[in-house]
């Protein structure tokens, strides 16, 4: 997903489910996080499913705040761009949970970290990276939003955002979430438009001194 913030053409209604990513390498490559990025060189790559978008964003601050340098490469969705994980064409990656899991259940891939500040539910062996690589308040989780147009009334607002809150506490949302790896919330209007105001003060700098452009 890509990042957004507030404009003056939008009004945040509401957020639903999170979704927090791992970063993963081949298991052969290292023991931990730490020695895997002090090791890195300028030749390290990591992969992200398109210019811009979270994962692109997520592992430039990540990166920004390890002062490690590596060459990114974006692919067309995460199905190639895992298989050039397990092939050894790109060194490490930050992913979702429903797209790496499977395969670091089986080996295939080595967890290092999670982007959510604390232990998933889904995954509760997967340390934070703020814990794993000593960066306290390295916390984002991917996150689906609704947005409504700026002048809509605040009471069609609270009714979808009423709506939403609904179907997320059902019980076969949460299921159905949990089995694609995604952890159901919901986050009302006020809340919503806090985490866009967070998320964009924290992204704003790194995609500004990277010059990070959406293709």
């Amino acid at each position: 997903t890509s990042m957004v913030g507030p404009s003056r053409s939008s009004s945040p209604t509401c957020g639903s489910t999170a979704c927090s990513r791992k970063t993963s390498t081949k298991p052969a490559i290292s023991a931990g996080v730490s020695p895997f990025f002090e090791s890195a060189s300028s030749s390290a790559a990591f992969f992200s499913s398109g210019a811009a978008g979270s994962q692109h964003v997520l592992t430039a601050l990540f990166l920004a705040r390890a002062n490690v340098d590596a060459l990114h490469i974006p692919y067309q969705g995460s199905g190639p761009a895992m298989a050039a994980v397990l092939g050894g064409q790109v060194h490490f990656a930050i992913e979702t949970l429903a797209a790496c899991g499977a395969l670091i259940r089986e080996g295939k891939l080595k967890a290092y970290g999670s982007t959510s500040g604390r232990r998933s539910r889904l995954a509760p062996d997967i340390p934070p990276l703020a814990e794993a690589a000593d960066m306290p308040g390295y916390d984002y989780t991917g996150w689906i939003g609704l947005m409504a147009p700026a002048a809509t009334p605040p009471a069609i607002i609270a009714q979808i955002a009423g709506a939403v809150e609904q179907i997320a506490a059902q019980p076969d949302t949460h299921e159905r979430l949990t089995n694609i790896g995604t952890e159901a919330f919901f986050a009302g209007p006020d809340a919503f438009r806090q985490v866009l105001a967070e998320y964009r003060a924290n992204f704003e700098a790194v995609i500004r001194q990277l010059g990070i452009r959406a293709e």
